[in-house]
């Protein structure tokens, strides 16, 4: 970012920043618009450094994802999306500034009791005054809440072959509604926990 430096002194040094900034040392008087005498910082776009991670969660747990920005920026903002609309509510939904020169910290979007309607592609984007960069894409799907009735899967009100059908294509895939017996993990003792209730015609 940044035009001239100003007023035609020479510049009698230049180095560039592990974050990419371009510093000019010398008889500067001004970049650009800036008055700034001996020393002169050019700022870029920033970049991605931490991207943030797909997840699947079930209904009712928390929703977490971490993105970050080079070290030593200033200036620069967050904004997280989803599906390309900023979200407005959640810690860090809105557009927050973060330290300014940037340490390389992460920041942290959190959706508590997250619900299917959060489900979604979920970005971060960082700016300044130079511009704006997204992070690349998260693909989150936060599936139903575990019926209450583990025999009455698809939650229809009856406990038949769908139930079975149901079951076994979301325990084989690993989804976490699969854990009917709520111990954290999908595996064989949820087949029996599901099968046991769809024997016995209920819960």
């Amino acid at each position: 970012m940044g035009s001239d430096v100003g007023d035609g002194a020479g510049v009698s040094a230049l180095a560039v920043l592990p974050s990419g900034d371009l510093i000019a040392g010398g008889g500067v008087t001004n970049a650009g618009s800036v008055v700034t005498p001996y020393l002169a910082r050019y700022t870029g776009v920033p970049g991605v450094t931490l991207n943030p991670l797909p997840q699947s969660i079930a209904a009712g747990q928390t929703l977490a994802l971490s993105a970050s920005a080079p070290q030593a920026l200033t200036g620069v903002s967050v904004r997280w999306q989803r599906d390309g609309a900023p979200i407005t509510n959640g810690s860090g939904g809105a557009s927050v500034p973060l330290p300014s020169p940037t340490d390389g910290t992460p920041t942290t979007l959190t959706i508590t009791n997250a619900q299917p309607s959060d489900s979604g592609a979920y970005t971060a984007v960082f700016s300044n005054t130079c511009g704006s960069t997204v992070s690349t894409a998260a693909a989150v799907t936060v599936t139903p809440a575990l019926p209450h009735c583990p025999a009455d899967y698809n939650q229809n009100g009856g406990v038949d072959g769908a139930d079975v059908e149901d079951f076994v294509v979301e325990w084989a895939a690993s989804n976490p509604r699969a854990d009917v017996n709520q111990d954290g993990g999908v595996d064989g003792s949820d087949v029996e926990t599901f099968f046991v209730a769809w024997q016995a015609g209920g819960c």
